[in-house]
């Protein structure tokens, strides 16, 4: 599902509700909600996935990917994965029309995503791999076995997200639910957003990627790109639903039972921006503002009328006056832009009959019937209402209904029937997974089907819903995604009459069960569990206490302003309203506050995090930590004006004069403290007493005792270095133990002698000739052509301090090159016509940039001929440039050449790691570390390029006291990469770098350094 720009809308609105993951102050999880469809399609193009069998690496990218997800939340009670099953008929609809368009851009020899159907052998392979990867997980790693796992599959029917609503639901209404507990949700598609609110948990959070939002160029496939793959916290945001729900309350000014009834008026009013269920009004678009004045005209009317929801249906009534209410504001809206003259009744008029010709021009055999398409468009679209309505607040009222038309009416001819309309709907069965996969599927991807069911797209009766050509509409938008697809509605009940008089062979019969979720509860055993839809979402905020470290408005001084605020979160800055928190202070001095040094406090309201002050800033002067005041020197900044900028832009709040900042050290989780010392406005401090219970997410953990056989890496005494397991326990200060005395490949030489033969840009520009340094640099970044506006570089480096993966580095202040660059840069001249000399042209003429530039320039003669040698160089480039193999990565990162690491994975995969186990007795436990200790050794700085590491990670994809080579380092990100000796069920080839899953990203502080390698 998804409703376009909502997402944004809601974030610039209410800057406040998104936060970055990496952030420490966030809840404790109990419960974590996965929606999977869009973690296989991530493992696809992150693993360059063509199918059509199942792989190991497309296999463990699934697997890592969700067990990122619960290693970076770690929830305490509930693992709840869901797939898309058997959608009801008005997704499938939806469903359909993306694969047919889909389908018209099937590449020959890729994956068809068709596959991701319920019913596909793809799909029954995957179910199967799944159900063993969550055993393994209940026994392998303590993030999974505290948790229940419940799965929710492909067989069972409903669209993922909705699988994961009707658990909330059913189980809402039990007695024994906690209502204050913290529900987490992973999904991109933004009505996450209604469906959380919609709950009326107030504790809900969505996590989903931080690049989710932002709008990518289609590139073709040599263009240079950041990594697909996300490895840490850091790649992730939340939207706190909590902060949702107060800054509704202050749009609308309402609070207790008013705000839950208005969060239902709210989602209610959603539907006139479209969802996958009912289609676009021509008049709407979030993106132009007219969600911004719906919202307006329902709360002039919320002022003398009734809610629009109410006991979960329509109030007919105000339903009718909110659409009257829009239409007079399109109306109004259409005179403006049209420069009208005339009475209301003469614009009305011209307005309804703008309307009446939209219709006809959409409808054009409806000619001589137009008032009663009218009638039959509006009747439907008000079902649409009231489907979509019972769909998020009562679970599916129909698994056979959707809306037979392609367009909505427009708004104004809906009126008339809104109070004498009555929707019935029939619940009906899900399908069972070979008729969706039937009803959804374009002819193109029949070999999907079992051979009997692709018949049936020749059969007289139904061929016609299976067309191989159709026309779209992009209908006033902009984007092909976003037309309307033209396809021809499926008579369901004819197709599944047709459907049932197939004889199926016994094999496909697995591919076409209904089934129930599992429930891992005890280890790896589990069973079928029924989950019903549940009952209505009460309108009513259950909990009865803030849980610690979740953000609230409530407590704290300041004032709502709505105001339009230039909020820059996305590509560009906001141009519609916003709500401003205006957080102005009293001007305060260093003096005012000295008593504030040496204590701690709450800094970054409303994400509140302990520091310790340890001095204080004013615009003349400054205090120490022993609160010695001197004049403020020079050297020493105020930061007021860019603090309040940035404050401004990015999160709507006004600070207005900034007096005193204080310097302090946050406190990190595990309960230590920063060694940065970093300036935070006063008046974003609170004292302790505000919200003590933040400081019980900001503690040092406890560790826990080790159990007999476990896994220990030694970091002191005679057996450091190495990895063992505990033989007993003598007590609190001594264990005996067992080492696994190891052998470690020698691998020194061949990390030394990569280094050596790295390429300089002289050497470069030297061996391929007639071309100067700063054109080299051109030809090897960015060259912009026409038509298309695409990158033919042969790019190896950007501007933005970015370098491909294993082939170019930056290093004393210049780049340079693995040796394989050169043959490969005097081929890509020969493919690229003139532009050696258009560059040297450019140059010498002294242009600041490189022009863009055309085919006629580059190859000169016909059109056909410019054309012929463009798609020799599309194919050259696809095949040969980096960027179409290896990521971009931080020009600060170190790292091997890409043929040196394939000689060390081969080297790695081919050495015997025999081992000796040795016993000792009375080892000190101050030298033995186990999983969940805390390494009071941890790397002070990062360890270099092939050296060699144990895994200490608690729990996660490194599996603790597994051994590695260090492949590439990220000390920006305090991150590496690591090649480990085995293949692991959540490694990676890295892209493609590797042939084998061993590749792995770690933090600095999950790894044990091994000295003298």
């Amino acid at each position: 599902m998804g409703v376009p720009g909502f997402y944004r809308w809601l974030c610039q609105r209410y800057p406040l509700i998104r936060r970055r993951l990496d952030d420490p102050s966030r809840p404790v999880f109990n419960n974590l909600y996965i929606d999977l469809n869009g973690i296989i399609y991530r493992a696809i193009s992150a693993t360059n996935f063509t199918g059509p069998e199942i792989t190991t690496d497309f296999l463990s990218e699934i697997y890592r990917y969700i067990d990122l997800l619960v290693q970076v939340i770690k929830p305490k009670d509930l693992i709840f994965i869901a797939v898309d099953g058997p959608a009801p008929f008005a997704k499938a609809t939806q469903q359909r029309g993306r694969r047919y368009l889909a389908a018209q851009g099937l590449v020959p020899n890729s994956f068809d995503r068709s596959s991701i159907s319920p019913g596909t052998d793809f799909m029954l392979q995957l179910h199967k791999h799944l159900l063993d990867f969550f055993s393994k997980q209940r026994t392998s790693d303590i993030a999974w076995a505290t948790p229940n796992v419940i799965y929710s599959s492909a067989f069972v029917p409903g669209e993922g997200e909705h699988k994961i609503m009707d658990y909330i639901r059913e189980n809402r209404s039990s007695p024994d639910w906690n209502p204050n507990q913290v529900h987490c949700i992973y999904s991109t598609d933004a009505d996450l957003l209604f469906l959380g609110l919609q709950t009326h948990e107030p504790y809900v959070v969505i996590l989903r990627e931080i690049d989710a939002v932002f709008f990518k160029r289609e590139t073709q496939v040599f263009e240079a790109k950041t990594s697909s793959v996300s490895w840490s916290n850091d790649a992730f945001e939340i939207v706190h639903i909590s902060l949702v729900r107060e800054y509704l309350a202050l749009d609308f000014g309402v609070d207790g039972e008013d705000l839950e009834m208005t969060i239902d008026d709210f989602i209610a009013i959603s539907f006139l921006i479209g969802n996958d269920f009912i289609p676009n009004f021509n008049d709407i678009d979030i993106r132009t503002g007219s969600y911004d004045s719906i919202l307006n005209a329902y709360k002039n009317i919320r002022e003398n009328s009734p809610y629009l929801i109410e006991n979960g249906e329509f109030n007919r009534p105000v339903l009718k006056q909110v659409l009257e209410a829009i239409v007079s504001l399109f109306r109004d809206e259409y005179k403006e832009a049209m420069k009208l003259e005339g009475t209301d009744e003469e614009i009305a008029a011209i307005y309804t009959e703008k309307n009446r010709k939209y219709l006809l021009e959409k409808y054009p055999d409806r000619a001589e019937s137009i008032d009663s398409l009218i009638e039959e468009m509006s009747h439907s679209i008000l079902d649409s209402f009231n489907w979509v309505l019972k769909y998020y607040n009562s679970g599916c009222p129909s698994w056979r209904w959707c809306y037979q038309f392609h367009y909505a009416p427009p708004l104004e001819f809906v009126i008339p029937f809104v109070e004498s309309h009555t929707s019935e709907f029939e619940e009906g069965f899900p399908n069972k997974p070979l008729l969706q996969l039937l009803a959804i599927i374009p002819p193109q991807s029949k070999a999907l089907l079992p051979p009997e069911l692709q018949e049936l797209m020749e059969d007289d009766d139904l061929k016609e819903f299976y067309p191989l050509t159709f026309e779209t509409d992009l209908n006033g938008r902009k984007a092909e995604w976003q037309s309307v697809i033209l396809l021809p509605f499926i008579d369901l009940d004819l197709l599944e009459e047709v459907f049932n008089e197939v004889e199926l062979p016994e094999e496909y019969s697995e591919r076409n069960n209904i089934e129930f979720p599992v429930e891992f509860s005890n280890g790896i055993e589990f069973e079928e569990i029924a989950i019903s839809k549940g009952e209505l979402f009460d309108p009513e905020n259950k909990s009865t206490e803030v849980p610690s470290c979740i953000p609230t408005l409530e407590g704290f001084e300041y004032t709502p302003i709505e105001k339009v605020v230039p909020v820059k979160l996305f590509e560009r800055p906001s141009s519609k309203p916003s709500i401003v928190i205006s957080a102005e202070r009293q001007p305060q001095t260093v003096n005012d506050v000295l008593d504030m040094i040496g204590t701690t406090v709450l800094i970054n309201w409303p994400y509140l995090r302990p520091a310790i002050v340890e001095g204080a800033l004013d615009i003349e002067k400054r205090a120490d930590s022993k609160k010695t005041v001197t004049a403020r020197p020079e050297t020493n900044m105020f930061p007021a004006n860019e603090c309040n900028e940035s404050m401004y832009v990015h999160l709507a709040l006004q600070l207005g004069n900034i007096s005193v900042f204080l310097n302090v050290r946050a406190q990190n989780s595990d309960g230590t403290f920063e060694s940065r010392v970093q300036n935070v406005p006063i008046n974003l401090v609170v004292p302790v007493s505000f919200n003590e219970k933040v400081l019980e997410n900001f503690k040092e953990p406890v560790v826990r005792k080790p159990d007999i056989g476990e896994t220990i890496v030694f970091n002191g005494g005679m057996a450091e270095n190495f990895v063992g397991s505990i033989k007993s326990i003598k007590s609190d200060k001594s264990f005996d133990v067992i080492v696994h005395q190891r052998l470690h490949p020698q691998i020194r030489t061949l990390i030394n002698d990569d280094f050596k033969k790295w390429m300089s840009m002289e050497q470069i520009v030297k061996g391929v000739g007639g071309i100067s340094f700063k054109g080299m640099r051109y030809a090897l970044s960015k060259i912009i052509i026409d038509p298309g506006n695409v990158n033919i570089a042969l790019t190896l480096f950007t501007n933005e301090h970015m370098v491909i993966d294993g082939c170019c580095k930056y290093t004393d202040r210049s780049y340079v090159f693995a040796s394989f660059v050169l043959p490969l840069v005097k081929e890509y001249f020969l493919q690229t016509g003139n532009l050696k000399s258009l560059i040297m042209e450019s140059i010498n003429k002294k242009e600041q940039r490189l022009p863009t530039l055309t085919l006629e320039q580059l190859y000169g003669g016909s059109e056909e001929h410019q054309k012929e040698c463009y798609e020799k160089l599309v194919s050259w480039l696809s095949q040969n440039a980096p960027a179409a193999k290896h990521p971009l990565i931080s020009d600060q990162s170190s790292f091997l050449s890409t043929e040196c690491l394939s000689t060390l994975e081969s080297n790695i995969t081919s050495f015997k790691f025999n081992s000796v186990d040795k016993e000792m007795e009375d080892y000190d436990v101050s030298s033995i570390l186990w999983r969940q200790k805390p390494n009071p050794k941890s790397p002070a700085e990062m360890p270099k390029v092939g050296q060699r590491v144990i895994s200490v990670a608690s729990s996660g994809p490194a599996t603790y006291g597994e051994i590695g080579t260090v492949i590439e380092t990220d000390p920006r990100e305090n991150h590496l990469t690591v090649l480990f000796d085995k293949e692991l069920p959540c490694g990676t080839r890295l892209e493609g770098r590797l042939r084998t899953n061993r590749g792995l990203r770690l933090n600095l502080k999950d790894i044990v350094v091994i000295r003298g390698t």
